[in-house]
């Protein structure tokens, strides 16, 4: 119950060869994009419309010239799924298969431009009326994010399309949509869509817009 009560925010190692890194521990969520994230002034960095969670992972990244390939399998910790036992990460632990994602990104200089998909299955019920419950809840999740700019200007911009986005401080969630009577259950998520764009003026000191 108070497995957040020691504020673990990153711990990790990290093993870097030539053109391979392997990350294994808590870090950000795939999703989180280091380079591409509102510079709000506020901490919030731009939740709801921005994903933001730390997760225990493995990411295995390959870097091609300028184009970098990162596959990571993770799971839940203090940014958890909710359902019928509130918010815990034993929805996904139930459902077995850890978190997937796929990142590819485009870096040189200033210039950042990238693509992500997500996957995520939930096991809220193991249990339901004295039956054993079977049924799981997917949730897939896309996004596009890019940064520019000159010494003077910065323009980041960012879309996300997913279901259930609930345990990366997003909108959305599932619901049952309808049960049987020995323990069917059947599942429907919501559907979210965000963009946001940021734009950033000056070296000392520096204006922003943020929408």
């Amino acid at each position: 119950g108070d497995i957040n009560g020691f504020r673990l925010r990153h711990a990790f190692v990290k093993l870097d060869w030539e053109n391979t890194s392997l990350l294994v521990g808590q870090y950000w969520h795939p999703m989180f994009i280091t380079e591409v994230f509102p510079g709000v002034v506020s901490f919030n960095t731009g939740v709801p419309f921005q994903p933001f969670s730390r997760n225990p992972q493995i990411r295995l990244v390959n870097r091609f010239n300028d184009l970098f390939l990162s596959i990571t399998a993770a799971t839940q910790r203090d940014f958890t799924s909710t359902g019928p036992n509130g918010a815990t990460s034993s929805y996904l632990r139930n459902a077995v298969i850890p978190m997937l994602d796929a990142n590819l990104k485009y870096k040189s200089g200033k210039t950042v431009a990238g693509i992500g998909i997500n996957y995520k299955s939930l096991k809220p019920y193991t249990e339901l009326d004295g039956y054993k419950v079977d049924e799981n809840v997917s949730s897939y999740s896309g996004m596009a994010f890019a940064k520019f700019g000159s010494d003077q200007m910065t323009v980041k911009l960012e879309g996300v399309y997913g279901t259930n986005l609930t345990d990366l401080v997003m909108l959305g969630g599932y619901a049952v949509k309808s049960r049987g009577n020995r323990g069917e259950i059947e599942y429907t998520s919501t559907k979210t869509l965000s963009g946001w764009a940021d734009i950033s003026f000056g070296k000392i000191v520096i204006f922003g817009l943020f929408g």
